[in-house]
């Protein structure tokens, strides 16, 4: 799971002595209370809404992957069949299949008729980190084992293995054409460095190193544009990239512990973060101040048209309308 991976560093991360590269509003507005979704067992781990927003999935450590109705806040589906837990999740884009990663092993289900469609195993340790890419046909997802694994979902074979140089992978995503693949890693607490590679597509070759955090990079998430890509890590920052230039252009402090999740929102205006310091911040992306905050945890996510803004706490969801 890709909080999970934080976690290991996270008893010896670094001080929190970053600076952020703009002023930070003396009042940001809160959240609120939000909407609660409960039912889940388990600390929430990790979220995703449906292409349309119509459904929000949820997994955590109860084993369970859930469904939820975003309108009403109501459990559609409870998904089994997981040892350990879900921690990475996400929908195919005609959002017929859920893609669940945990375990050691990623899963597959009808989202219509919830039942069980696939599996795709290969990785020897657990997954901790899951990307889809834009046009659903390729899968990618990274382990302890130290692995990429590339997948091609339709088939469900086994396409290639990337080998980043002994780490854990602990995030990943396609940027939004589909060309580049990037890459968080945890290689252990104090040791080597904690930057974000850059792999082509389809020919899962390294392109490109974004460095500069100190600590375990847990989440990554790409603009809608493609220009910039946010990483959230241990080291209780959120960067942003410009990955024309790989260059780092912003470093957002706030946190005070583990940034567990970014998401940007659908107009790329707007970033989301969690922590496991329990908040959820809002960021103004061109002032690189903190707009809103509430509640937080382990993941957080936008709903395709950004009108609700998920993000969990502990074992509750919240939902909160922008």
């Amino acid at each position: 799971m890709g909080t999970a991976a934080l976690m290991l560093s996270e008893a010896c991360r670094a001080g929190h002595g970053a600076t952020s590269t703009g002023p930070t509003p003396a009042r940001p507005q809160p959240l609120g209370n939000g909407r609660a979704l409960s039912g889940h067992s388990g600390v929430v781990d990790c979220m995703t809404f449906s292409p349309d927003g119509r459904i929000l999935a949820t997994g955590d450590e109860d084993k369970t992957v859930r469904l939820w109705r975003t309108s009403t806040g109501t459990e559609i589906a409870t998904l089994r069949g997981f040892r350990e837990g879900a921690g990475q999740l996400a929908f195919t884009p005609d959002g017929r299949t859920l893609a669940a990663g945990g375990d050691d092993l990623v899963l597959l289900w009808d989202v219509r008729t919830h039942a069980r469609i696939g599996a795709l195993t290969g990785h020897e340790k657990a997954v901790f980190a899951m990307a889809l890419s834009p046009d659903g046909k390729t899968l990618a997802t990274g382990s302890v084992d130290e692995t990429i694994r590339i997948w091609n979902l339709r088939t469900r074979a086994h396409i290639a293995t990337i080998r980043p140089q002994a780490q854990t992978v602990s995030a990943l995503a396609f940027s939004p054409d589909g060309k580049i693949l990037a890459s968080g890693h945890d290689n252990g607490v104090g040791t080597g460095d904690h930057s974000i590679r850059l792999w082509s597509v389809p020919g899962w070759k390294p392109i490109g190193t974004l460095a500069g955090h100190t600590q375990a990079v847990g989440s990554v998430t790409f603009s809608p544009d493609g220009r910039t890509l946010a990483s959230g890590s241990t080291d209780s920052t959120v960067r942003l990239w410009d990955t024309t230039t790989r260059t780092g252009v912003a470093t957002l402090t706030g946190h005070a512990s583990t940034v567990t999740s970014v998401a940007f929102g659908p107009d790329g205006k707007t970033l989301a973060s969690t922590s496991s310091d329990n908040t959820t911040r809002l960021w103004d992306v061109a002032k690189r101040t903190t707009t809103r905050t509430g509640a937080g945890g382990a993941s957080v996510a936008f709903t395709p048209d950004g009108k609700i803004l998920a993000a969990s706490t502990n074992k509750t969801v919240l939902l909160w309308p922008l």
